[in-house]
């Protein structure tokens, strides 16, 4: 390989191939705007939160399944970080697992630990709760 590459272009590779393991960029897109703390978390929210959601940490125990124009996913939640000011909707439970719905344009890894937003519904039903990441 020292032949036919610079040192610059070695260098180039490697870092490339680091983000390739280190983010799976095969079975993730739209994450490039979120960070990932020092536990592993992608934290896919935005600063501003917005009035009517809460915010979770879990993990995603399945890989994404596209429905229509949103990707699914169980969602078990691990963690209940904060409310919006006026969240008043059904608040999952610590423990539960969810069905989360993301945007077609945000695709999770299975076994993945995320910090995100989500709307739930007004009302507990029967069955899982269905939660929707909002993004904006």
């Amino acid at each position: 390989m020292n032949r036919y590459f610079s040192k610059t272009t070695k260098f180039s590779l490697a870092v490339c191939l680091g983000l390739f393991l280190a983010v799976g960029c095969s079975s993730t897109k739209g994450l490039e705007n979120y960070s990932i703390d020092s536990d592993g978390a992608i934290q896919a929210y935005k600063p501003n939160m917005n009035k009517d959601v809460v915010r979770l940490k879990g993990e995603l125990l399945t890989k994404g399944k596209q429905v229509g124009d949103r990707w699914e996913y169980l969602f078990k939640v691990n963690e209940i970080l904060n409310y919006g000011d006026t969240f008043s909707t059904v608040q999952p439970k610590v423990g539960e697992e969810v069905i989360l719905y993301s945007p077609e344009e945000i695709k999770f890894k299975k076994n993945s630990t995320v910090v995100l937003d989500a709307f739930t519904p007004i009302n507990r039903v029967e069955g899982k709760l269905k939660i929707n990441m909002v993004i904006d």
